[in-house]
This record gives C-alpha cells, sequence and structure tokens, in this order.
C-alpha cells in the first residue's frame, strides 16, 4: 500500500498550452502506475506520459522482452521523470526490416525494472535493430492530442481518456477495467469522467457489463490558474482513493474510490467490483454522487450486472454534529448496494463536522483491523437519505 500527494493547480486551459491541465491529469496516471495498476494500450487512448528521448540501443535479454536504453536519459518533468510498471508508452521512428517491429504501444515491464535511462516491454515483434530516428513519444500538448467529446450532450467539455485495469492475485479471475476521462468544465475547471467494465475492445470502449459514466467536478473558482489545492491518493494493486483539489476555490474536492468486493473479514473478494465518486458541482443532473457495482459477466448473483445508488449508504446521526460516545468516535463505511446491502468496503468512510479536523489522518478499526483514514472538511450532503442538517464529511483511506 502506498499514499501519494501534492499541490495542484484546479485548472484546465480551453486553450493555449495545457500546462496545468497536464500536471493534474497526468497526477492521477502517475498515481495509479506508481500503485501498481496497469494501463491498457487501447488505440485512441492519451497516454498520460511526458517523456520524450531517443533510442541509442536495444537489447534482448530474453524471450520476447526487449530494453530500449536512451542517450541522456529521459525528457519530462521534474515530477515524472522516467516511465514507470504497468504505464503504456508509445515508440515510433524505427525503419527498416526487422527494426520497424519496434515502433507500437507497449506497457512498461517491472522486471527488468525501469531505470533512469532505460525500460523494458515485452514486443513479439522486437528487433535489436534500431536504424532510423527511433524515439519515446513526448506528448506535449496532452489536452488538444487526439480529443474526444463525450457524452454529445455535455459536449462543451472535451476530455481525453486512459484505461487501466488492477494487477493484483485476483486480477486473473475476475479482471475488471478503469476508464477515466479528464477534461474540463465551465470556467476552465478539471472535471473527470469514470466507468468501470469488465474488459476492453482494443480501441477505448469497455466491454461485457459495464457502469454509467459520470463526471466529478468541483464548484468553479473562478478559472484560476495559480491557486495550488492539496490533492490526496493511497491505494495497491487492487483498489485506489483519490480526493483531489481540497477546498479549491472554497468549494472543492473531487473523491473517488475505487476496490473490489469483500468478505465477512474485510479482505478481496471477485464477486464485484465497486466504484464510489462524488464531485461538489455536477450540473449532470442527479449525479454529484454515485456507487455502482460492477458483476463479471455470467455472475451467479443475478441478471442485473450493475447495482447503483444516487447516494452513498451510509449510517450516522441525522441531526448531531458529533458521533461520539465518551472516548469513542464513530464512524461509518459505506455499503453497497446489491439488492440487498454488500459487505462495507474500505475505500472511504463517514464521519460527522465535530469529529476530526480537515487533512489530519485518523486510524478507525472495521472488521476488527485497524485503517489509515484521511478527513476532509468540505461539506458534503452525499447520504441516503440526506441528513436534516448538512453536517456529514468523508475521509478517504490513507495507507
Amino acid at each position: 500500500m502506498a499514499t501519494q500527494t501534492k499541490l495542484l493547480v484546479a485548472y484546465s486551459e480551453s486553450s493555449g498550452a495545457p500546462t496545468h491541465f497536464n500536471n493534474w491529469a497526468s497526477w492521477v496516471s502517475w498515481c495509479l502506475a506508481t500503485f501498481g495498476w496497469s494501463q491498457t494500450t487501447d488505440t485512441g487512448a492519451q497516454l498520460a506520459q511526458w517523456l520524450g528521448g531517443s533510442v541509442t540501443s536495444v537489447t534482448n535479454p530474453s524471450g520476447n522482452i526487449y530494453t530500449y536504453t536512451f542517450s541522456g536519459g529521459f525528457t519530462g518533468t521534474s515530477t515524472y521523470t522516467q516511465p514507470l510498471p504497468g504505464q503504456a508508452i508509445i515508440l515510433s521512428g524505427f525503419t527498416g526490416t526487422p527494426g520497424t517491429g519496434n515502433n507500437g504501444t507497449f506497457v512498461v515491464l517491472a522486471s527488468p525494472a525501469p531505470t533512469s535511462t532505460s525500460f523494458s516491454v515485452v514486443n513479439v515483434n522486437g528487433s535489436t535493430t534500431y536504424t532510423g530516428s527511433p524515439v519515446i513519444t513526448l506528448n506535449t500538448n496532452y489536452a488538444a492530442a487526439e480529443t474526444t467529446t463525450y457524452p454529445p450532450a455535455n459536449a462543451a467539455n472535451t476530455a481525453v481518456w486512459e484505461i487501466w485495469t488492477p494487477t493484483d492475485a485476483l486480477s486473473g479471475t475476475y479482471p475488471y477495467y478503469l476508464k477515466i476521462w479528464y477534461g474540463a468544465a465551465v470556467g476552465d475547471t478539471p472535471q473527470i469522467w469514470l466507468q468501470l467494465g469488465n474488459g476492453t475492445d482494443g480501441s477505448g470502449n469497455l466491454t461485457g457489463n459495464t457502469t454509467i459514466p459520470y463526471y466529478c467536478t468541483i464548484n468553479d473558482n473562478g478559472g484560476n490558474s495559480s491557486n495550488l489545492y492539496a490533492s490526496f491518493a493511497s491505494g495497491d494493486s487492487s483498489r485506489v482513493s483519490f480526493a483531489l483539489f481540497d477546498n479549491a476555490g472554497g468549494n472543492g474536492n473531487i473523491v473517488f474510490s475505487v476496490e473490489r468486493s469483500k468478505n465477512n473479514s474485510g479482505a478481496d473478494t471477485a464477486i464485484y467490483a465497486h466504484i464510489i465518486q462524488m464531485g461538489t458541482y455536477n450540473s449532470q443532473a442527479g449525479a454529484p454522487r454515485r456507487q455502482q457495482a460492477l458483476f463479471p459477466a455470467g455472475s451467479p448473483y443475478g441478471l442485473v450486472g450493475v447495482a447503483e445508488t444516487s447516494s452513498w449508504l451510509a449510517a450516522v446521526p441525522a441531526t448531531a454534529t458529533s458521533f461520539s460516545l465518551g472516548t469513542t468516535v464513530g464512524v461509518s463505511p459505506v455499503w453497497p448496494h446489491l439488492g440487498c446491502l454488500g459487505n462495507p468496503l474500505l475505500g472511504v468512510v463517514v464521519y460527522m463536522s465535530a469529529d476530526f479536523a480537515d487533512q489530519v489522518p485518523f486510524t478507525a478499526s472495521l472488521y476488527g483491523i485497524p485503517h489509515v483514514y484521511l478527513p476532509f472538511a468540505l461539506a458534503t450532503n452525499l447520504l441516503s437519505p440526506a441528513l436534516a442538517a448538512n453536517t456529514n464529511r468523508i475521509a478517504i483511506r490513507y495507507e
């Protein structure tokens, strides 16, 4: 398990060089790779790599593994200095036969591990020949390249996308896929679309059972391109939790969490995957917050592949500002809605406004196991049913 934090500008350029957009979108992508997720090589994906360089040698350490070395290392930002295992990259510029076999989109391997000057991929057409001017793509205009508009009813919001999949021990039994669209809402404010699916068609479309894609965005902070806001993430090879732009413009937070179903002990199972998301502003009717469960195709647990609620299912006091008894302070997990209630999730918890301070971690025991959570003081009337007083808050798993 791992945690990440970064100060980010809550801004998505609608014109010009997408510097701020690149920074926050690539940070989300970088976190997913750091946590052990793997990016797919679907055609049309806007690979979140701000890296470039020229290939100076190609070796073949074993089988279909090829290692590409760059003179002087990679060019990129100070934060994202080299490809990470699980990230997809584009190689181009190889010429001749069999050198052109090195061109294509590949996923960086964990072993051999990337270095400051090289990375390895599986390439069935690979060759140690590297004539031409071979390069790793430097995607300097991520926001403009191969953009897509999604959905048609939301045509004012252009977005670019990636697809990621967990690599945990259950991925062979029940793989699931997370598609993320990165874009802009009104006033150059960031917007993220999220969708889960059973598979991908290789062209960017999720297949099998799929959740409904909803977007999260923050209250417009006036299109400010200079204010930095704390953003947080945690995860491992099976789950992720994000809280972006805390208190941006006094009204910020995009929160989303993805994880597997749990057994009675809180351990991951392969019965379904689950996504929780929230934006502090959302003009998409009825969708400022959503939770959805995604079942694998052919699941024995019913004919419905997706179960959805319009608010988070939690249990906290209706009118109080504190959830405590003596020295004990309560928090509520979120329950999946499956037609019945599933075992509680671990990616987020709900607490009452008087009980914890903003961004000060606390430990809560769920399933008899202590877990660390990071609270956010932003008001979020997110429960089902809604509370009489808007006193509930959220915390993401942060360990």
